[in-house]
C-alpha cells in the first residue's frame, strides 16, 4: 500500500533500456487540485513517510539518488522545490517527514504536491517508498502519531477458519 518512485515509467518499462546506468529525474507522483485556502495561522502542515531503496534488491545508494518535494503556487502557476534528501539513509526504515506551510503563495484554491525522484533510469532500483500522506490544518511539528486502524489478525468469516478459499 504505498507509492513507489523508481526508473520505470508507468507501464512498467525502463525509462532508459538501451542506456541503464543513465542517472536522471525519473518518476512524478502529483496530487489533484486541492483547495488550501487558509491562513496560515491555521498551522498547516503535509507529514509522510519515506523510505529509500526498498525491495529491489539494489543495496546501493547512489550519490544522485534523492528524493524531492515541491509545491505549486496556483496564481504564479509556478512549483517550488521545499524539500529533498539523498538516498544514504538506513534501507527499510522509513522516516516521517513534517512540512508546515506557511507561504501565502501556497494557501489557495488550486494548491498541488508533487514527489518525484532522481534514480538510476534502467529500472526498478533506485527505489522509494512513500506512504502515510497527510495535509491537514490545526496541526504542529509534534502531531507524529498515527490514528490507523488495521486488522493484526486474519479473521475467519464464512468459511469458518479459513480467511480465502482458491478459485
Amino acid at each position: 500500500g504505498v507509492a513507489t518512485l523508481d526508473g520505470m515509467d508507468r507501464t512498467g518499462y525502463p525509462y532508459m533500456p538501451d542506456a541503464p546506468n543513465t542517472e536522471g529525474r525519473a518518476d512524478h507522483l502529483t496530487s489533484v487540485s486541492i483547495n488550501l485556502a487558509y491562513p496560515a495561522a491555521d498551522s498547516i502542515y503535509l507529514s509522510f513517510f519515506c523510505e529509500p531503496i526498498g525491495r529491489s534488491g539494489d543495496q546501493e545508494a547512489h550519490a544522485v539518488d534523492s528524493l524531492h518535494l515541491e509545491l505549486y503556487a496556483p496564481d504564479e502557476d509556478q512549483w517550488y522545490p521545499v524539500w529533498s534528501t539523498p538516498g544514504t539513509a538506513v534501507p527499510d526504515t522509513f522516516k516521517q517527514v513534517m512540512v508546515p506551510i506557511t507561504e501565502s503563495r501556497y494557501l489557495k484554491q488550486g494548491f498541488k504536491m508533487r514527489f518525484s525522484n532522481d534514480a538510476t533510469l534502467g529500472g526498478a532500483i533506485d527505489q522509494w517508498h512513500i506512504d502515510y500522506v497527510r495535509l491537514d490544518r490545526n496541526r504542529n511539528v509534534a502531531d507524529t502519531v498515527l490514528k490507523d486502524v488495521a486488522y493484526v489478525y486474519s479473521e475467519a468469516g464464512l468459511l469458518q477458519t479459513f480467511t480465502s478459499v482458491p478459485y
